[in-house]
Parts: structure tokens; sequence; C-alpha cells
């Protein structure tokens, strides 16, 4: 997770990582800032990442006050989870890696139980080319190509 502190003038950036790596200390987290790396308690990631109010001291006398947080997450990255990474409960199915019997596509639904699963590939790595295309360059490009 990115966090941004300061305003949208000036400020500074700085991440909480989850460890990935290590099986052993896989829910550990840790606050990188610039060179300071330390752990970080994944509990205040609500203080630490939501904006909101805070309550401080704002003159010498020790007067306390609320003011908006000047700090929040800008950006948060997900890992994917592989199927193989997926723990099911013991009252979930795990689904099946082979191809569906039936496609729907729209109000249609084809019946593939003689297609190959070379040709199932091939039509959903087209797909996905297709919309890749669409949604990275737009209309435009889709109508002109």
């Amino acid at each position: 997770m990115v966090v941004h502190t300061g305003t949208a003038e000036s400020g500074h950036y700085y991440s909480y990582i989850k460890e990935q790596q290590n099986e052993e200390e896989k829910d550990k987290w840790y606050e990188f800032n610039d060179a300071w790396v330390s752990d970080f308690d994944p509990a205040t990631i609500p203080n630490e990442c939501f904006g909101g109010e805070e309550t401080g001291f704002s003159n010498m006398w020790g007067n306390q006050q609320k003011y908006m947080k000047f700090r929040n997450a800008y950006i948060c990255v997900y890992r994917r989870k592989l199927q193989d990474d997926v723990e099911f409960s013991d009252d979930e199915e795990e689904k099946k890696a082979d191809k569906p019997e039936q496609i729907k596509l729209g109000a249609k639904t084809f019946d593939t139980s003689n297609t190959s699963n070379a040709l199932i590939a091939s039509i959903n790595t087209d797909n996905h080319r297709y919309w890749q295309n669409r949604f990275l360059f737009g209309s435009e490009y889709t109508n002109f190509v």
C-alpha cells in the first residue's frame, strides 16, 4: 500500500508492504520510508491510511485540537491468488479446471461438448485481446480497426 502524506501541491510517499517470500513471516508487514525500514502493525492500517480526523497538540501551550489527517492511502496493490493458493472450506467444492459443457454468450448458449480445448483456449485468447485493446485504446481505435 502506497501512502501519501501532505497536500495536493507537495508531500511525501511511503509504503506498507506485506511479506511475500518467507513462509514463516507471511503475515508480517513492513513500513518502507525512504532509507528506513521498520516493522508495521497491520491493525493500524485504518488509522494510518483512511484519512479522517485526529486530535493533536496545536500550540506551545499544549492545547489539543482536532484536525484533518494529511495521510491517505494513494495506491493499494493486490496480488492475484492462484487456484493452488486458495483454500476451500468444507462446504465449498473446488471448481473443476475442465472445459465447461456450455458457454453462455449474451442471450445465446453454445454446446461445447464436441469442441476441443485448444479451440476454446484460442477463442478465450482472442476475446481477451479484443477487450484489452478496447479498454486500452477506446472505441475510436476499435472502430478504426
